[in-house]
């Protein structure tokens, strides 16, 4: 998992050096306030905080669908190997300062969430979602998120049936692959690795990547998403030989994944 030094200090110690302080009024308020989702809007004095009703949005994870989220429209291209953590729930804005249409939350798949980041824009930073339609993005205030580097990129090719590990831009591992099947086949596009998972049902290794695209037929691993494993064919899957999985396992969570056609 990413390890990288907060953007800001933690709300926790904030609140816990106003109660010694003898703040109570502050400290009770403070309190209230640090369990909803916050937001950043722009102006012409920069980014300011907002509060957003987080109730009122959904949540960004797999199995949501965001009609009102912005597309991916570099589906294939690279990027330049930063993830993003949201350390409390945050607002994800259709465009810099825009409207808030989905909420961002801390977890994802039973642990951290970490989203590649796939462009930058004056103090904002623009994610992959995990969400539904495939290449949903939204952007965040860069300031109000953990940044993390991730060296790792894996590359799916579909027609070639290749998995490549790519570390630090240089393809270090490639193995041989079976994408989905005839019927389901593995969608094309960038996304990311959501999750590492144990399936012991699964032989002869039990690892699982989940990846952060729809199933069409329930999924592997968690939250209905096609996944990298071992075993027999799979709707959308991508079956690798056990050799791989331990090392494939080691890109840390958010880091990009794209599947060619």
């Amino acid at each position: 998992m990413p390890s990288e030094t907060p953007v800001r200090r933690p709300v926790e110690a904030i609140l816990t050096g106003l109660a010694r302080a003898g703040c109570g009024p502050l400290h009770a308020l403070l309190t209230r306030l640090a369990g909803r989702t916050w937001a950043s809007r722009t102006s012409a004095r920069g980014p300011l905080g907002a509060y957003v009703d987080g109730a009122a949005l959904p949540a960004a994870r797999p199995a949501s669908v965001l009609a009102a989220a912005p597309r991916d429209t570099n589906r294939l291209h690279g990027a330049a190997g930063l993830i993003a953590h949201p350390p409390v729930a945050l607002a994800m804005f259709d465009q810099p300062g825009g409207r808030a249409f989905a909420q961002l939350r801390t977890t994802l798949a039973g642990g951290q969430a970490w989203l590649p980041v796939v462009a930058e824009q004056a103090g904002w930073i623009q994610i992959l979602l995990p969400s539904q339609p495939a290449g949903s993005v939204g952007w965040v205030d860069a300031s109000r998120v953990t940044l993390a580097h991730s060296r790792h990129e894996i590359r799916i090719l579909v027609t070639a049936r290749r998995v490549q590990l790519v570390f630090a831009g240089r393809i270090t591992k490639s193995w041989p692959v079976t994408c989905g099947t005839p019927d389901t086949p593995t969608p094309p596009g960038r996304t990311f690795v959501l999750a590492v998972t144990r399936d012991p049902r699964r032989r002869p290794d039990p690892i699982v990547l989940p990846l952060a695209v729809a199933s069409r037929h329930g999924g592997c691993g968690i939250d209905g998403v096609i996944a990298v494993h071992t075993g027999p064919p799979h709707a959308g899957c991508i079956i690798v030989p056990p050799a791989a999985l331990p090392v494939l396992a080691r890109a840390p969570l958010g880091s990009l994944v794209r599947i060619y056609p």
